[in-house]
C-alpha cells in the first residue's frame, strides 16, 4: 500500500471521529483551551482566515486534521461566508482539501444550513459530495420538508451533489425518532436513477414500518395508489406497493403473500409479484418456487423466472436437486427449457433422461429440442447422429418460431 493511500485511509479515519467530537456542544474539545494555542478563538473573520489558511499548509494530514478540528470547535461560524474563498482552488474552482470540505460543511451547516447549501463548493470528483452530504444532514434534522425541497432545486447529475443530497435527506428522514411524513421524501426520490430509487423507497416504508407499525405504513402506501399518486410518475406509484411487498417479507412470508393476494386484480399486480417472487427466492427458494407455481396463469410464468433466478443464485445445488426432483411440465417449461439447454453441453445424457420424463407430449418435444441445442455446441456430432437416429426433422432443434433465412446469391 502506497504512502498517499494509506495517508487517505488514516484521514477518513481522523475525519470520522472529528465529526462525531465537534457534532456535540462547544465544551466537547478534550486539549484544554490554553494547550490549542492558536486555535483557541478567533475574533475576527480576518484573524480566523489567517488561522484557517496557516492550517491548510500544513502537509501532514492527521496533523492538518487535528488543527482543523479544534479550529472549527473553538471559530465562530457566522464567520464561515468569509472564509468560504480559502477552500477553492482559484485554478480549478472546486474545493482543495477532502478533510476541509465536510468538517467545514458540518460547522456551517450547524449554525445557517440554508447559507451552507446555497454556497457549496464542488469537490474534485463527481460520485462524491461530502460538502452536501453534511450539510444535508444536518438540515434535515432542523427542518425535513425544507431539505427535501432543497434536493429539488439542485441540478440533475453527481457534479452538484443531487444524490449524495438525497441518500442524506433519505437516511436522515428515516432515522428521527418521530418519523415526519414521508410524503415529501417521494418527490425527492422520484427524481433517483431507478436502482436508487428503489432502494430508498424501499428504506423509506422499511422505517415507516419499523417506526409506525405495519398496518399504519400500509394504510400510507394504500393512499399513495389511491390520491392521485401524490405528484409521483406511474412507475414509481407503482413501485412503492411493489417495495412495500419486499418488507412485509422480512416480517412474515404470510403478510407479503397476503399483500400481493389483494392486488392481484390491480396495476401493481405485476411489480409486486415480480419482487416477491425475486426476495423471496433468496430467502427460502423452495417456498418461493412453490407459491410462484400456484399462481394464476397471468402472473405465473413471470415469479417462476424471477423465484428460480434468485434460488438458483443463493442455493445453486439445492435448486438443481429441487428441479431434477420434478419432471418437466408446461409450469416449469419456461426455467426448464434454459437449464436443460444449458445442462446438455456437459451432462448431454442427464439432460435427456430429464427431457423424456416430460408427461405431456408437446412439453417432452420442446425439452428434448433444447437439449440437443446445447449438445449441438459441445458435440455435434453426437448430437447430430442421436437426431439422425431419432428420425426427427433437421430443422428439430431450432426454437419455437425460429424461421431460416434464405440465404442470398452473390451478384
Amino acid at each position: 500500500m502506497n504512502g498517499r493511500r494509506m495517508a487517505s485511509y488514516l484521514a477518513i479515519a481522523v475525519l470520522a471521529f472529528a465529526l462525531g467530537w465537534s457534532g456535540g456542544s462547544g465544551s466537547r474539545v478534550d486539549a484544554p483551551q490554553a494547550a490549542r494555542g492558536e486555535e483557541s478563538g478567533a475574533t475576527s473573520p480576518e484573524e480566523a482566515g489567517r488561522l484557517l489558511s496557516e492550517i491548510l499548509e500544513v502537509e501532514d494530514v492527521r496533523a492538518r486534521t487535528k488543527r482543523l478540528t479544534e479550529f472549527f470547535a473553538a471559530t465562530d461560524p457566522g464567520f464561515a461566508p468569509e472564509l468560504r474563498p480559502l477552500l477553492v482552488d482559484p485554478e480549478s474552482e472546486r474545493i482543495r482539501d477532502e478533510t476541509v470540505e465536510a468538517l467545514f460543511a458540518h460547522w456551517w451547516a450547524g449554525h445557517d444550513p440554508a447559507a451552507a447549501y446555497r454556497e457549496a463548493v464542488n469537490p474534485a470528483w463527481s460520485e462524491r459530495h461530502p460538502w452536501m452530504r453534511e450539510v444535508m444532514r444536518t438540515w434535515t434534522r432542523r427542518d425535513p420538508s425544507a431539505a427535501a425541497a432543497a434536493v429539488l432545486d439542485l441540478p440533475p447529475g453527481a457534479t452538484n451533489g443531487r444524490l449524495e443530497a438525497a441518500r442524506a435527506v433519505v437516511d436522515t428522514w428515516v432515522s428521527i425518532e418521530d418519523m415526519p411524513d414521508p410524503t415529501p421524501l417521494l418527490q425527492v426520490i422520484k427524481h433517483l436513477e431507478p436502482i436508487a430509487r428503489g432502494s430508498a423507497l424501499q428504506h423509506v416504508i422499511s422505517s415507516m414500518a419499523e417506526h409506525r407499525g405495519i398496518e399504519e405504513t400500509l394504510d400510507f402506501v394504500r393512499s399513495v395508489e389511491a390520491d392521485g399518486n401524490r405528484g409521483l410518475d406511474r412507475d414509481v406509484a407503482l413501485e412503492v406497493p411493489a417495495r412495500a411487498g419486499i418488507v412485509l417479507l422480512e416480517y412474515d412470508p404470510g403478510l407479503a403473500v397476503a399483500w400481493a393476494e389483494e392486488h392481484k386484480d390491480g396495476p401493481a399486480a405485476v411489480g409486486i409479484h415480480k419482487h416477491l417472487a425475486y426476495y423471496w427466492g433468496l430467502r427460502d427458494g423452495q417456498a418461493a418456487m412453490e407459491w410462484a407455481m400456484a399462481l394464476p396463469p397471468e402472473l405465473r410464468p413471470m415469479a417462476v423466472k424471477r423465484a428460480w433466478v434468485s434460488f438458483g443464485r443463493k442455493q445453486k445445488e439445492v435448486a438443481r436437486e429441487w428441479l431434477h426432483a420434478r419432471a418437466p411440465d408446461v409450469v416449469l417449461s419456461g426455467i426448464y427449457t434454459q437449464h436443460l439447454q444449458i445442462l446438455a453441453e456437459k451432462e448431454p445424457q442427464t439432460a435427456l433422461a430429464l427431457a423424456e420424463r416430460s408427461v405431456d407430449p408437446a412439453t417432452r418435444e420442446q425439452m428434448l429440442a433444447a437439449v440437443l441445442r446445447g449438445w449441438m455446441k459441445s458435440d455435434p456430432k453426437a448430437a447430430s447422429a442421436w437426431l439422425a437416429e431419432s428420425g426427427r426433422p433437421a430443422s428439430f432443434a431450432q426454437p419455437r418460431g425460429a424461421t431460416t433465412r434464405p440465404s442470398r446469391t452473390p451478384k
